[in-house]
């Protein structure tokens, strides 16, 4: 089964701009994903609880579910 690694850390609220565009584009992502039966996974989210970005990680980290409909709820509040 297909799945998409969300991993972009907490970069994106530093330029609000950018985190308005990435809502956008993650909402579209979210609906093809839909569509498609495809899984969100992560390793573990940063302490603003957005997916860690990959150099923030150790190399034996295994993945877990990610509930990209609560967290695009999040981004909007």
């Amino acid at each position: 089964q297909p799945i998409i690694w969300a991993a972009w850390g907490d970069r994106l609220t530093d330029y609000p701009l950018l985190k308005s565009m990435f809502v956008s584009y993650l909402k579209d992502i979210e609906k093809i994903s839909k569509k498609y039966n495809i899984k969100w996974k992560i390793v573990k989210t940063t302490k603003s609880g957005h997916p860690n970005h990959p150099l923030r990680l150790k190399s034996n980290s295994t993945f877990i579910d990610f509930n990209i409909d609560e967290y695009i709820n999040s981004l909007n509040g």
